[in-house]
């Protein structure tokens, strides 16, 4: 697949090295000359050779932003997981806390008494 996305963006580049191979073999084969044969076969060990650079700068970058991606969603995942500990400790202590108060109120004596005697009670109620 990578062939087809590199023809697309380098389509000047084939063209030119096609049509130079192209004109020197047919001026090799019109001239019977063998030294303008081996300049085409030159011209295209060079397409080759720029098309193999290409394509491997080309990956390096793709490797480079896969890594990159990679680290920021192992930051990522880090963070998530600190959060979640976190999170775990405080509903621990949360659910202890809780416990504590649930026990401080089973021990605290029930008062029924009221807490105000008639008269002030009265008195309250007449100010409303």
């Amino acid at each position: 697949m990578w062939a087809l996305s590199y023809i697309g963006a380098n389509w000047a580049l084939i063209l030119v090295v096609v049509l130079a191979v192209a004109a020197l073999g047919a001026i090799a084969w019109f001239a019977k000359n063998w030294k303008i044969a081996v300049a085409a076969l030159i011209v295209l060990g060079l397409a080759f050779t720029y098309q193999q650079i290409d394509k491997s700068a080309y990956q390096r970058r793709v490797n480079e932003e896969k890594a990159k991606e990679v680290k920021l969603l192992k930051e990522r995942i880090a963070t998530l997981s600190k959060v979640n500990e976190e999170h775990a400790e405080r509903a621990i202590n949360d659910a202890t806390e809780i416990g504590r108060l649930e026990a401080d109120a089973s021990v605290t004596p029930a008062n029924d008494s009221p807490c105000l005697d008639r008269d002030a009670a009265e008195r309250v109620f007449r100010i409303r």
